[in-house]
């Protein structure tokens, strides 16, 4: 592929780049959430900041075994109910999928941690800049090595 296919193929795929905020969340604190109604949820993260949780958040449950798989979803509601501390220790979140509207319930006995992920305009902003003021450097830089040698090469 020549450079200048390579330099279009690049600024294409600009549009595809994209950056997100994560949040670990103790499983523990997960008994706050309830995504069913405006305004959004928060809850605490491992780091004791409040994360707002809402119907573009994405939940990544974490399985406690192998034999179990992470489940990764969006939630148009949610709530939780029972906990660790119930005398049964029932403790699940149930909520409706956000796309199909389908109904989940999870255990979250099975979870043992809990990411909450959402895509971040503005750090997608800055690294798409990033991106383009160095390919300007780098086409810069090209253009000053070829005038250079065409220069050098006429003397």
């Amino acid at each position: 592929m020549r450079p200048l296919q390579r330099l279009l193929v690049a600024a294409a795929a600009l549009p595809a780049v994209g950056c997100y905020a994560t949040w670990d969340i103790g499983p523990s604190n997960i008994n706050t959430l309830h995504v069913d109604k405006p305004p959004a949820a928060k809850v605490l993260d491992s780091k004791g900041r409040a994360v707002t949780v809402d119907r573009d958040t994405e939940l990544i449950f974490h399985a406690v075994g192998p034999v179990a798989q992470d489940l990764d979803v969006k939630f148009e509601s949610l709530a939780v109910y029972g906990g660790p501390w119930t005398a049964n220790h029932e403790w699940w979140v149930s909520g409706v999928l956000r796309g199909d509207g389908r109904g989940i319930r999870i255990d979250m006995n099975q979870v043992e941690s809990l990411t909450a992920k959402r895509f971040s305009p503005g750090k997608t902003a800055w690294l798409v800049v990033g991106l383009v003021v160095g390919a300007c450097a780098v086409a810069a830089t090209a253009v000053g090595v070829i005038v250079g040698v065409a220069l050098s090469s006429a003397e």
